[in-house]
């Protein structure tokens, strides 16, 4: 009754408050909208574009939005902004229910240039209160300090900054802007978020009926949420997959600069094998194809937990078998990492294995031991690069084509990696009635240019073959087609930017 009776106090007071103040000081309010703008919503099949993050971080990126980023980006064929807001960016620093109308403006101000130039516009609370899937880079305040999970003053606030946006920007078009309420949950339950957003999205649509309101799936935006179907809501998700290739050496991912460099393609094939130790996750890499006798199999090793004896098996036949036990100083391994687990060694070494006779059913498995990570098996002469790098899968079963080379799953699943999530995705949108984009994507600057245009283009057909809308993660900087400081690029200087070429002209052909 309490959680209750906090949230009726926060409604009236935004109906007595905050609603006549931002309807007496918006400029957008006086915008009255046509029957036709009532009617049309935005489709996200027609989304193209671009996060901006000029309000991302109130104490390093907080340089406000530019009206010549919106004109570039309508200029050069895209109709869509994503703005990545911190909470902190347009409130006193001390209480986060005194909002700033000299910062506000800002956001108003990009507002009224996407309907300028006719880019529509998501506002997005990157940090809100209670949560921000990023470390400040200074401690918040100590009443700043609660769970959007689990504290009602956290609830109470993200209840408050909502509402205040959707009476701000009331009497502007759907066309124009929607709300994507929290950035990349974790740490939470679907059942819990959805209780903690369905009270705001309630209140949103009572003030603004025909609002786009935008859910990020959970677990970092991966996982679509059945619990919020059929609330006239849409669903977003963040699509860095594989996670190895699209933040390969970037500097706040721990252990990203050991990692392998990057290819592309890879497949949609589970990089572990769990041994005994971890028997409901214990399966074989199990290749069906014309084996000839004589041919060889390579798998690269990338990293071994404490033990594993590895066994390769031909029609049942053991025709391999190693044993890979990490430790101190010099081995077969690269690096040594000690942690609480005890060894888990960095190996990135490639292992043959020559067949004896000719078959049809290959098995690749962990007979004793903890787990070990591959990135690569060859198979007649070609690499298939392993790109699922998620934890605690089994391994699915695959077909080898030894005449065309080519490796696929029995059921007909694309198996490029990273393609199956999306399917998920699609599935959810067609099932529940959903509306679906991708509200991130990208490659930072560490993975090789050519690696990471021909990774983007497949992921690109597969939007567009899903007809998902899309923002790339980001306009400007290491992930943009401006400015990402790529060492391997030939910039072209653009009205005072430094212009990814090769990168805008493939987003312009999807």
């Amino acid at each position: 009754m309490r959680f209750q009776t906090l949230f009726t106090l926060l409604l009236l007071s935004c109906t007595l408050s905050f609603c006549r103040k931002d309807e007496a000081m918006n400029p957008s309010d006086t915008t009255q909208l046509s029957p036709e703008e009532l009617e049309e919503l935005p489709k996200n099949a027609h989304f193209r574009g671009f996060n901006l993050l000029d309000k991302f971080d109130v104490d390093w990126s907080n340089a406000g939005f530019r009206e010549k980023d919106f004109q570039l980006i309508s200029e050069l064929g895209f109709n869509f902004v994503r703005l990545p807001i911190d909470y902190r960016t347009y409130i006193d620093p001390n209480d986060w229910l005194k909002f700033d109308e000299n910062q506000l403006v800002n956001i108003d101000q990009a507002v009224e240039w996407g309907k300028k130039y006719q880019v529509h516009v998501q506002l997005n609370l990157h940090r809100a209160p209670g949560y921000g899937v990023n470390q400040p880079s200074k401690p918040l305040p100590a009443q700043q300090q609660y769970s959007l999970w689990s504290d009602q003053q956290a609830q109470a606030a993200f209840f408050a900054h909502w509402t205040f946006f959707a009476k701000r920007y009331k009497k502007v078009s759907a066309k124009i802007v929607s709300f994507n309420l929290l950035n990349e949950p974790s740490g939470v339950s679907s059942s819990e978020y959805a209780r903690v957003m369905k009270p705001v999205i309630a209140a949103i649509k009572a003030i603004s009926p025909r609002r786009a309101v935008y859910l990020d799936g959970t677990n970092y935006a991966t996982e679509p949420v059945t619990e919020l179907a059929g609330l006239e809501v849409r669903q977003a998700l963040h699509n860095y997959a594989p996670f190895a290739l699209t933040h390969f050496g970037a500097s706040w991912v721990q252990g990203a600069n050991n990692w392998e460099l990057p290819n592309w393609p890879t497949y949609d094939v589970s990089q572990y094998l769990y041994g005994t130790t971890k028997p409901e996750l214990k399966s074989p890499m199990s290749i069906e194809g014309d084996f000839a006798a004589g041919s060889q199999v390579v798998f690269k090793v990338t990293q071994v937990s404490w033990k594993a004896v590895l066994q390769v098996k031909l029609d049942g036949t053991l025709v391999y078998e190693h044993l890979y036990e990490p430790g101190e100083g010099v081995g077969e391994w690269s690096t040594v990492i000690k942690n609480q687990y005890g060894y888990q060694n960095l190996y990135n070494r490639e292992y043959t294995v020559n067949l004896p006779k000719a078959g049809r059913k290959l098995s690749i498995e962990i007979s004793e031991g903890d787990w070990m990570r591959l990135s690569a098996l060859t198979l007649g002469g070609k690499v298939f690069f392993l790109g699922n790098d998620a934890w605690g899968q089994k391994q699915s079963p695959l077909n080898w084509n030894a005449s065309t080379g080519s490796l696929s799953f029995p059921d007909g699943r694309n198996p490029l990696a990273g393609a199956g999530a999306l399917v998920k995705w699609h599935d959810f949108g067609n099932v529940s009635q959903t509306p679906v984009m991708v509200g991130e994507f990208g490659v930072y600057n560490n993975t090789p240019h050519e690696t990471a245009l021909r990774y983007m283009e497949d992921v690109l057909k597969l939007y567009q073959g899903h007809k998902l809308g899309w923002a790339l993660w980001e306009f400007k900087g290491s992930f943009g087609i401006f400015n990402s400081g790529r060492k391997d690029v030939q910039y072209e200087d653009y009205q005072g930017y430094k212009l990814d070429r090769k990168m805008l002209e493939l987003l312009q052909r999807y």
